[in-house]
């Protein structure tokens, strides 16, 4: 398996897989709680902001991407923050769901990680830098309309990255 996930990362950029270790469950709980977020007020998800322009908190529709939008959180103090901005009244299923799903997608990254180290014999490299301990996950989910139909597309995306 080593070997071919570096031959399609090689090859085509990208690679499909079957990650058992997310409960259906918990991705149905994921776009129900990420549809619940955006079906929010435009005003109360505007209230989101980021620091760093580059990391985007709440991205809005524009005349550039006019049927998109998306949230993006970093960590699990960020979420609960996020969750009492955006449900005052609290929504701790939100922060359950969030920090579970990015946990889970956040362990298969560093799976990964570590077998094309390994594929490239390097893996004292990944060792040695401690690399799980410094790579944190984002998660950003997007939220898609289609024109005619007016149909929705919820897509999360998770990111690694060195904390700065």
């Amino acid at each position: 398996m080593i070997r071919k996930v570096r031959e399609d990362c090689e090859a085509y950029g990208c690679f499909m897989l079957d990650y058992e270790n997310i409960p259906l469950e918990l991705q149905q709980l994921l776009f129900k709680t990420t549809a619940e977020m955006f079906d929010l007020p435009v005003e109360t998800k505007l209230q989101y902001k980021k620091p760093c322009p580059k990391d985007r908190g709440y991205v809005l529709s524009n005349p550039f991407i006019p049927l998109y939008e998306s949230f993006g959180v970093h960590c699990e103090k960020e979420v609960r923050a996020f969750e009492k901005l955006m449900w005052p009244q609290g929504n701790p299923q939100f922060c359950e769901v969030i920090n579970s799903i990015t946990a889970k997608v956040h362990e298969l990254n560093l799976l990964l990680l570590r077998m094309i180290f390994e594929s490239f014999g390097i893996e004292e490299y990944y060792k040695d830098k401690a690399l799980d301990e410094n790579i944190v996950g984002k998660f950003r989910s997007m939220k898609y309309r289609l024109l005619k139909r007016m149909k929705i597309l919820l897509v999360s995306q998770f990111t690694l990255t060195k904390p700065t």
